[in-house]
């Protein structure tokens, strides 16, 4: 079961936006990005007071990239409340 943070957020269109959720998992390095079905697996995904690890979120973020060039649509990572990094093929 996925935790509220991270999401991501997928601009489908002008002011159409989807929000999919981020399943975090233990294993081989992998990043999916799809209709429901958006992961990120990592050998070591969480760190000792079980926080996401920083290897596991530059994976995220290279596979978020990844995704946008693939697709073409625009997508930010909600990391936490207040907290997002926008991913566009503009950047």
């Amino acid at each position: 079961m996925s935790a509220p943070y991270p999401h991501l957020v997928v601009r489908i269109y002008s002011a159409v936006y989807q929000r999919e959720d981020i399943a975090i998992e233990s294993g081989q390095p992998e990043v999916h990005v799809g209709f429901r079905s958006t992961y990120v697996r990592h050998p070591e995904p969480f760190t000792e007071e079980g926080d996401i690890s920083q290897d596991c979120k530059d994976l995220l973020v290279a596979g978020v990239i990844e995704a946008v060039r693939r697709t073409g649509h625009r997508m930010s990572l909600v990391w936490a409340p207040n907290a997002c990094m926008l991913i566009s093929t503009q950047n």
